[in-house]
Formats: C-alpha cells, structure tokens, sequence
C-alpha cells in the first residue's frame, strides 16, 4: 500500500437539528470530507440515501478520479488495509467488487489475513 492515496468522503444526510448542522457544516469547511443531501438521514431513506450517493458518484466524479466507491454504515468497521488488499488483487476490467469478481470470497475473522 505504498504510495496509495485513498480519499475518504462522508455522505450524510439533512438533520433538523441547528446544533448537529453546524458541526456537520464546521466538519465540512475544516476537513472538506462531507457529501450532504437534502434527505432526512433516518434508516427509513436508507435505500434513497444509497441511490443519492451513486448519483452523486455518477454527476461528480469522472472515471478517471474514483476506482472503487465502499459503501457502509457507521456501525460497521472497515479494515482498510484487507480492502485495499483485497481491491489490488481485482483486473482493471472488474467493473464492480460484487457478484462476480467477489465470489467465494469469505469474511475476513483475523485482522491481517484475506480469504
């Protein structure tokens, strides 16, 4: 992972709440890592928060600026080192790390190790 440069966004969605907003908005302008859409961010529009973000994906990135897109939520933890392992090991061609070019593929248990 030498030289790899990995840029980490955050897509949220709208909040009601002034206090939460302004943190958001503070985190934004310090860090620019926040993607906001204007849809409530409640499990209920997690279906249409997902399609948001391929939209986003789709209106603003150009094929060369983005190779993978990872999708998750926060209560989930995501070994970054095995990602990016496991993402170098893919062709060029795979368009996508599902279906096909993740098949047979197996949770990773043990930090350090790729099934």
């Amino acid at each position: 992972m030498n030289n790899l440069f990995i840029n980490y966004s955050f897509f949220v969605g709208s909040t009601t709440n002034v206090e939460f907003q302004n943190k958001i908005t503070e985190e934004s302008l310090f860090n620019g890592d926040i993607i906001q859409v204007d849809l409530s961010d409640a499990y209920v529009n997690l279906t249409k928060k997902t399609v948001a973000l391929l939209h986003w994906a789709q209106n603003y990135c150009n094929n060369d600026s983005i190779d993978f897109i990872l999708k998750t939520d926060d209560d989930v933890f995501v070994n970054v080192y095995n990602f990016v392992e496991t993402v170098q090991t893919l062709s060029p061609e795979t368009k996508a790390v599902y279906g096909y070019g993740m098949e047979n593929r197996k949770p990773v248990r043990v930090a350090g190790t790729i099934n």
